[in-house]
């Protein structure tokens, strides 16, 4: 009868220690863990707001590029009416 295979032998890994999340505050670089619980607030309000203000800027260039090509059916279909007079 054979032998069964050896199983290989496994060595335990420790688990890599948590990485910490660089941030950049007013052009300087922070470990985010580091920050007080106050700081990782306030930034996490700053980070909302960032998202909150691409957010705004989007809707508002939808609204002006819409505004744009309503207006300029309307131009055209006024400037026919217009010229058929």
């Amino acid at each position: 009868m054979a032998k069964p295979p050896k199983k290989p032998a496994t060595v335990p890994v420790k688990p890599a220690p948590p990485q910490k999340t660089p941030v950049m505050i007013d052009g300087q670089e922070h470990l985010f863990e580091d920050l007080t619980p106050e700081q990782q607030e306030l930034f996490r309000h700053v980070v909302d707001l960032d998202r909150q203000a691409q957010e705004a800027q989007f809707k508002l260039n939808q609204a002006q590029f819409a505004r744009q090509a309503f207006m300029q059916r309307l131009t055209a279909l006024t400037s026919a009416t217009a010229g058929g007079k």
